[in-house]
């Protein structure tokens, strides 16, 4: 179709946009539903990318998100570090970049402490 084409003409991939479109449609099912105005800490095991935080969090101001923890074996790996720091800022989390040489090793954050994980 002529929109799809327009897209990739300006570097945008449209099956990657639909892809993202359902991640984030499929998050705000999962996505918690607090009483009341809530921070809530999210952990993010193995990250891509930042955009994970940016699709969970709500429309509306009922609750956000205050911390976020990273769990990677490399965040300097293609500006990862910078990206997921990035991220938090737009959503006002603070972030937590830890390194995890993955299921041989504890996770370095209490189970416990964490309300949403990705």
């Amino acid at each position: 179709n002529t929109l799809g084409q327009g897209m990739k003409t300006v570097g945008i991939n449209p099956d990657v946009l639909k892809q993202e479109n359902f991640v984030a449609a499929t998050f705000q099912v999962w996505a918690p539903k607090p009483p009341g105005k809530m921070g809530l800490r999210i952990l993010e095991v193995a990250p891509d990318h930042g955009r994970y935080i940016n699709y969970i969090r709500p429309d509306s101001s009922s609750w956000y998100f205050n911390e976020s923890f990273y769990l990677a074996r490399d965040f300097e790996r293609d500006g990862l570090g910078d990206a997921l720091r990035a991220q938090c800022e737009v959503c006002r989390a603070f972030p937590n970049l830890l390194t995890w040489q993955g299921a041989t090793q504890r996770f370095p954050v209490p189970k416990s402490s964490i309300h949403v994980a990705v």
